[in-house]
């Protein structure tokens, strides 16, 4: 670029006035341009990768795998509870029972509330009647035990489940219907059987399985075993007590008594 200067003097005069003064400046220098063109420069580019579909396609067909199998089990666990099928309802029976009254032949009349599980248990509630204290009679047939519970003493004995003796959940649903529709009254047999009760009281009875779990949760528990012989009529022990229970199945009407050492 070229700047011209104008140089103003005080006074006038006539010689001819000489040609200003011409300074010619640069408007780049010629040294730090080649000093910047010897180091290269540096260009900062901001590039964002695409992400990788691999991973999402991976989380989605893991969550689709467990809504899938939550389903599948939710589909299991929903058929076993429809076909489950639990019967309630009342059954009596008549019975003569000659040990307790010999002298007379007329029919006894007893009445149970009974809840039956398709092929899993029976659950008999009985009442008191001539010798038998009031308890809840559990049959489980998926681990093969019976429970003896008593509410009033909190206790629980328990044996194993005697088939031969005991009716299977079909035949006693079938016995249900046949009595609520007045079809007829079953007349039962009295069979009776003395146990000892065997002490101490059991600490762990998770393997008599959940039905029995739930009814003795929190009761003394004890195991029954067989005595020889079923008569009635003995020699009271000193420091025995005898506990009397009853239940019927089918058409049994079976009488249990336990010896109880205190």
């Amino acid at each position: 670029m070229t700047i011209y200067k104008f140089l103003q003097s005080e006074k006038k005069t006539d010689k001819p006035v000489d040609d200003p003064e011409v300074v010619t400046e640069p408007l780049t220098n010629k040294k730090a341009d080649s000093e910047c063109a010897a180091v290269p420069r540096t260009i900062h580019v901001s590039y964002r990768p695409r992400r990788s579909r691999t991973c999402l396609n991976l989380f989605l067909i893991l969550v689709a795998l467990l809504v899938l199998s939550a389903g599948v089990i939710g589909g299991v666990y929903l058929y076993k509870h429809l076909s489950h099928k639990v019967f309630r309802g009342r059954c009596g029976v008549e019975y003569m029972d000659e040990s307790l009254y010999p002298d007379s032949d007329r029919l006894h009349y007893m009445e149970e509330d009974i809840e039956v599980s398709d092929g899993k248990y029976e659950r008999i509630q009985i009442p008191k009647f001539d010798e038998c204290e009031d308890a809840l009679v559990l049959h489980d047939f998926e681990k093969n035990y019976t429970a003896i519970v008593d509410h009033d003493d909190r206790r629980c004995f328990v044996m194993r489940l005697d088939r031969r003796l005991v009716a299977p959940p079909t035949d006693l649903i079938d016995l249900i219907s046949k009595v609520n529709s007045g079809y007829y009254i079953p007349k039962a047999e009295v069979v009776r059987q003395k146990f000892r009760v065997m002490t101490p009281p059991l600490d762990d009875i998770r393997y008599l399985g959940p039905y029995i779990l739930r009814e003795c949760l929190g009761y003394h528990t004890y195991e029954l075993e067989r005595m020889v012989g079923d008569g009635w009529i003995e020699k009271r022990d000193t420091g025995v007590r005898v506990l009397n229970y009853a239940e019927s199945s089918g058409n049994k009407l079976m009488k249990f008594r336990l010896h109880y050492s205190e």
